[in-house]
């Protein structure tokens, strides 16, 4: 149990938001629209787009990860409640949380709020899933 004031080193919580904007760019991130990256996607140049929620997932320590979104209101208020969980796991020690909220950046992205949305559900939720990736209070 952990002492009280004193948290393990991996008790935690990091927020990722997954906007794919301009400082990503050359992180090689996600896929992006073609409307940001003028001249496409190069794997070359950009790298392939890293999936992180799983790869965090895999390490030691971790306690609750999820990909959320934020692009209806019931989508939002999963999000809302999946950021609380993630502090809730922090404060009692369970070990690091990471939460990745999936959202658009439409200004960055030449789009209305609408398309970059739309987008957004045809091209971004196929390679990053909605979810809970891991939980250990749900594990058996």
């Amino acid at each position: 149990a952990p002492v009280k004031g004193k948290l393990p080193a991996a008790a935690f919580t990091f927020l990722c938001d997954n906007g794919f904007s301009v400082p990503l760019l050359r992180m090689g991130f996600p896929p992006l629209p073609p409307a940001f990256l003028w001249y496409g996607r190069d794997a070359k140049l950009n790298g392939f787009p890293l999936v992180l929620a799983p790869m965090i997932a895999q390490l030691d320590g971790t306690a609750f990860i999820t990909r959320q979104a934020v692009h209806t209101a019931p989508a939002a208020r999963k999000a809302k409640a999946a950021i609380r969980k993630a502090f809730e796991y922090s404060q009692k020690g369970i070990g690091l949380s990471f939460v990745e909220i999936v959202a658009t950046c439409n200004s960055g992205w030449k789009m209305s709020p609408v398309a970059a949305n739309k987008w957004m559900v045809e091209n971004m939720f196929p390679k990053y899933p909605l979810g809970d990736i891991k939980d250990v209070l749900k594990q058996d």
